[in-house]
C-alpha cells in the first residue's frame, strides 16, 4: 500500500504524478495534509487493495483525485484537466471514480493543451503518466487558493488568497465569485480584501497560519507556490495542493528594471543573498550617481533608485539611466540595449533614438564636454588603478589569514576600513570603468555603422574590429589551466610536478572561482576542487583545450586583415573623409579595444576585493554567532552591509534586524529556484521566446546577437551549470543559460557557445572572441528548444542558430 509520506520505493516515487509527488513531500515535512495513497496503475484497483487503503485513511468519505507526471510543471500546470471527484461514499461509487480519472489523461481538453504546449505523446504514453490519489475528506468550513507571490501585480511581498465557504471545487471549476485577500508576506496584515458572491471573514489569526504555511512550503519547493487550502469545521488548516505559479504579470508599479549585465558573468546568475546585493548596490548608487553629475545630467538634488532586489535577483534602473541618456546626441536605445544584453519589445513606437541636429547639439554641449571628459578620466583611472589598488590589497590580504588572532575590537574596526576604504575604492571605480565603456562603445557602434556603407565596409562588423585582444586578464587563467593540463598528462596527477604546479597556480588565481559573485561559494585558493576536476576531465574525455597563445594569435592575425581592408578604404576615399574622419576612427578604435581589456582588469581588481570581503565576512559570522547574536554563522549572508556595520559599531544587534533577517532568509530561499523575468517595469513588453524564431534553410533556425565571428558544426551539450561540466565531449557546442567569470576554463575546451542572455560586451563574447570560438547570445528560452545531443550549426557573424537535427 502506497501511503503519502510513507513511500519509499523510487519507481513508485517516479509515477506518481506531481499532485501526489508534492503532497508526500509535504507530508514528510509535517504539514498537514489529508491521509492518502497512490494506486499508479489499473491492476492496483482489486476491491481488496481499495478496501485496505479506505481503511488506512479513515474510511469513506473520500476524495479521488487525478495524479499527473506532466501535472503542476513549471510552465505548465495543467490546472483543472484531470478529473476529481469529491465525496466518494462507497466501494462501488469508488471504482466508478478511479475509472472516471484513469480515463481523463485522454480526455478532449488534456489532447488540446498539449497541442497548444507543443507536447506530443501517445495515448497509451498518457495513461501511463497518471496515478490516482485518494485522499480522506476534510470536513470544510472554507476553502480556497493562495499563491505566494500576487500573480495580477508580481508584487513578491503580496500573497493573493481566494476563498469560498465550503469546497473548493466551486472555486476552482469557477462556480463562484471568491472573496480575495491580498495580505503582506512578512507581517500577514490585509493590503486589500473584496467580497463577491459570498462574504469569507478569515480572521487576523487564521490568515497568519495560512500566510506562514504559504511561506514555508514556498521556500521548502525554492519558487513561487499556487497552494490549494481548506480550513475545517475545528479551524485547523489543511494543504490539499502545492505546484509552482506558471504565469505571472510581471510588477509595472516602477521604472523599467534589466538584469542586464548582471546575470552573464554578474551578480544575477542566480539567487543573490541580501548582503550581495547591498554591496552592489552601494557601488551602483554612488557610481551612477557621480557619472551621471559629471555628464551634468543629474541636479545634487535629484538621486533616483538605481538598483533593487526583486524576486530573489538584482535589478538595475535602466529606464532613468536611458532617459538621462537620451540628452546626448545620436543616442540609439536599441544599440545601448543590445550591447548589454537587454531583451525588451519596443513596440509599435520602436526604440528610441535622438537625433543628432544642431539643436540637439547645442542644447547638449555640457553634456558632450562632460561625457568627452568622463572618458578620458575613466580610461586613465583604469590605466593607473594599480596604484591605489595595491597598497590596500596589500595591507589587508595578509590579514584574511590569521583573522582570528585580532581582538574584536580591532576586528570590527578593520571590517569597517574594509567595506569603507577598499572596496568602496574598488568597486566604484570598476564601475564607473564599465558604464564609460557601455556608453563609448555605443557611440562607436553607431560612428562606425554611418562610415562603414560610404568607404564600402560593409561586410565588417563591430566584432571583428574588438577582436584579438592581447591582454584580457582572464586568458592568463586559461594558460594556467593549460599548464596543469600539460604536467598532469605528462607526469600524472599524483606527482609532485602537479602538486607544485596546482600550488603556482592558485598562489596566482586564489581570488577566482566557479561562481565569483555568488560570495557564499568557495574560492579556488579555499577550496581546489573543481580544478583539480576540471583537469581530470580534460584527460579522460581526451579534449584538448584551446592553447591561448594560439587562438590569441589567430584573432590578432584576423584583425590585422580587417585592418588593412580598413587602410585601403581610406585610401581610396576622399581627401575631405581622410581629414574628417580617419584620425577619429583610430583614435577611438584604440580606445574601445583598451575599454575592453581595462574592464576585464577592472573585473580582476574587483574579484581580488571581494577575496578579502569574503573572508573578513566569514569571521564576522563566526564572532557574532559566538557572541550568539546570530543562530548560525552563515546568517551573515542575510543581512545588508549597513546592517553589519551598525552591529560592529554598537556591538549589539537589535530584535528588528534578527526579524528582517529571517524574513530576507526566507525570501532568499523561495525563490532560490525562480526563473525570474529579465527585464520588468512601467511600459516594459515582454519579449515572446518565439520572436527568437528564424527562417532556416527548411531548418528550425533561431536568431540571437553574433558576438564572436565564426561557423561552426557541432553536438549541442545544454547544461545547468558549472557541476554539470564533465558532460562535455569533445567538439560539443555549450548551450546554457548564461555565464559567468567561473566559466572561462569551460569556454576553453568547446566549439563554441550559446547563451540566453549577453550582448557583444557580455563576459561570454569578450572570452569566445579570444578563444576563436563561435558566440551567439541573447536567444529567450533557447535551453527549452535546443536538446543535448542534437546536431547544431550557429554562426557567430550573423547570430543565427540551425538545428540539422
Amino acid at each position: 500500500m502506497n501511503l503519502i509520506g510513507k513511500i519509499e520505493n523510487i519507481k513508485i516515487l517516479e509515477k506518481m504524478g506531481n499532485k501526489a509527488h508534492s503532497l508526500h513531500l509535504l507530508c514528510k515535512e509535517k504539514f498537514n495534509i489529508p491521509l492518502g495513497a497512490v494506486i499508479i496503475s489499473r491492476t492496483e484497483c482489486d476491491r481488496n487493495n481499495l478496501q485496505n487503503i479506505i481503511q488506512s485513511i479513515g474510511n469513506f468519505p473520500v476524495a479521488v483525485r487525478s495524479s499527473g507526471q506532466l501535472e503542476d510543471l513549471a510552465d505548465a500546470s495543467f490546472a483543472g484537466l484531470y478529473e476529481t471527484i469529491l465525496d466518494v461514499n462507497s466501494m462501488e461509487e469508488l471504482e466508478v471514480a478511479i475509472d472516471k480519472c484513469f480515463n481523463s489523461a485522454n480526455s478532449a481538453r488534456v489532447v488540446d493543451y498539449l497541442k497548444n504546449k507543443k507536447i506530443s505523446f501517445t495515448t497509451t504514453e498518457l495513461e501511463n503518466k497518471i496515478s490516482i490519489l485518494i485522499q480522506k475528506m476534510v470536513d470544510v468550513k472554507y476553502a480556497g487558493v493562495a499563491f505566494s507571490i500576487s500573480p495580477l501585480s508580481g508584487q513578491e511581498e503580496h500573497i493573493l488568497i481566494e476563498t469560498c465557504k465550503g469546497s473548493g471545487e466551486k472555486l476552482v471549476s469557477g462556480k463562484v465569485n471568491p472573496t480575495q485577500y491580498i495580505i503582506d508576506n512578512r507581517q500577514f496584515r490585509i493590503v486589500s480584501q473584496t467580497a463577491s458572491d459570498e462574504l469569507v471573514d478569515l480572521t487576523s489569526m487564521a490568515l497568519a497560519d495560512l500566510g506562514k504555511n504559504i511561506n514555508r512550503i514556498a521556500v521548502y519547493f525554492e519558487r513561487p507556490q499556487d497552494i490549494e487550502w481548506a480550513i475545517d469545521q475545528e479551524d485547523r488548516l489543511w494543504i490539499l495542493q502545492s505546484r509552482p505559479i506558471t504565469s505571472i504579470k510581471w510588477r509595472d508599479d516602477i521604472e523599467e528594471f534589466t538584469n542586464a549585465d548582471l546575470k552573464d558573468g554578474g551578480v544575477s546568475a542566480r539567487v543573490c543573498t541580501p548582503v550581495m546585493f547591498s554591496l552592489y548596490n552601494i557601488a551602483m548608487a554612488n557610481s551612477m550617481r557621480d557619472y551621471f553629475r559629471n555628464l551634468k545630467l543629474l541636479s545634487s538634488k535629484n538621486n533616483p533608485r538605481w538598483m533593487i532586489h526583486r524576486y530573489g535577483r538584482v535589478y538595475w534602473n535602466a529606464g532613468v539611466t536611458k532617459n538621462l541618456l537620451k540628452a546626448v546626441p545620436g543616442f540609439n536605445e536599441k544599440t545601448f540595449d543590445q550591447g548589454l544584453g537587454i531583451q525588451k519589445d519596443y513596440g509599435r513606437q520602436g526604440p528610441h533614438q535622438t537625433p543628432t541636429t544642431l539643436r540637439t547639439i547645442l542644447k547638449a554641449i555640457p553634456v558632450v564636454i562632460g561625457l568627452k571628459a568622463e572618458y578620458k578620466n575613466a580610461h586613465t583611472l583604469a590605466l593607473q588603478f594599480n596604484k591605489q589598488f595595491e597598497p590596500l590589497n596589500q595591507l589587508y590580504l595578509p590579514k584574511v589569514y590569521h583573522l582570528e588572532k585580532f581582538s574584536e575590537q580591532e576586528f570590527f574596526s578593520d571590517f569597517i576600513k574594509v567595506i569603507n576604504d577598499f572596496f568602496h575604492l574598488t568597486e566604484i571605480s570598476y564601475f564607473r570603468v564599465i558604464y564609460n565603456n557601455a556608453n563609448f562603445q555605443s557611440d562607436f557602434i553607431e560612428f562606425f555603422r554611418k562610415i562603414s556603407a560610404s568607404l564600402g565596409l560593409a561586410e565588417i562588423s563591430i566584432i571583428d574590429l574588438v577582436g584579438g585582444l592581447t591582454d584580457i586578464t582572464h586568458i592568463e587563467v586559461q594558460k594556467g589551466i593549460i599548464n596543469l593540463y600539460d604536467i598532469a598528462r605528462q607526469h600524472g596527477m599524483d606527482s609532485n610536478s602537479f602538486k607544485d604546479a596546482l600550488a603556482h597556480f592558485l598562489k596566482d588565481h586564489y581570488h577566482h572561482g566557479d561562481a565569483e559573485l555568488e560570495i557564499q561559494t568557495p574560492r579556488w585558493g579555499d577550496d581546489p576542487t573543481s580544478i583539480i576536476k576540471m583537469i581530470n576531465n580534460l584527460i579522460h574525455s581526451s579534449i584538448e583545450p584551446h592553447r591561448p597563445e594560439e587562438t590569441q594569435k589567430k584573432q590578432l592575425d584576423n584583425f590585422n586583415k580587417v585592418i588593412e581592408q580598413i587602410k585601403l578604404a581610406f585610401a581610396r576615399a576622399s581627401l575631405m573623409t581622410r581629414l574628417t574622419i580617419k584620425s577619429k576612427f583610430y583614435r577611438d578604435l584604440y580606445k574601445v579595444r583598451s575599454y575592453l581589456s581595462l574592464r576585464e582588469k577592472m573585473r580582476e581588481y574587483s574579484t581580488r576585493c571581494y577575496f578579502v570581503v569574503r573572508r573578513y565576512l566569514l569571521e564576522l559570522g563566526k564572532r557574532l554567532a559566538q557572541k550568539k547574536y546570530l543562530q548560525n554563522p552563515s546568517d551573515i549572508f542575510f543581512l545588508h552591509i549597513e546592517d553589519l556595520i551598525e552591529i560592529c559599531s554598537s556591538n549589539k544587534i537589535s530584535t528588528a534586524l534578527l526579524e528582517k533577517l529571517e524574513y530576507q532568509k526566507m525570501m532568499y530561499y523561495a525563490y532560490s529556484k525562480f526563473e525570474a523575468p529579465n527585464e520588468f517595469g512601467k511600459n516594459v513588453l515582454q519579449v515572446n521566446e518565439d520572436s527568437y524564431m528564424a527562417s532556416g534553410e527548411g531548418m528550425m533556425a533561431f536568431s540571437g546577437i553574433g558576438c564572436s565571428p565564426g561557423i561552426v558544426e557541432g553536438t549541442a551539450r545544454v547544461l545547468e551549470g558549472l557541476e554539470q561540466i564533465e558532460l562535455i565531449q569533445k567538439g560539443d557546442i555549450l548551450v546554457t543559460k548564461f555565464t559567468d567569470p567561473g566559466w572561462t576554463p569551460t569556454l576553453g575546451i568547446v566549439a563554441g557557445v550559446v547563451t540566453e542572455v549577453g550582448g557583444v560586451l557580455s563576459h561570454a563574447a569578450v572570452i569566445g572572441r579570444e578563444y576563436g570560438i563561435p558566440a551567439v547570445l541573447n536567444i529567450k528560452g533557447i535551453t527549452k528548444k535546443i536538446k543535448s545531443g542534437q546536431k547544431i550549426r550557429i554562426n557567430g557573424n550573423t547570430g543565427v542558430i540551425h538545428l540539422l537535427s
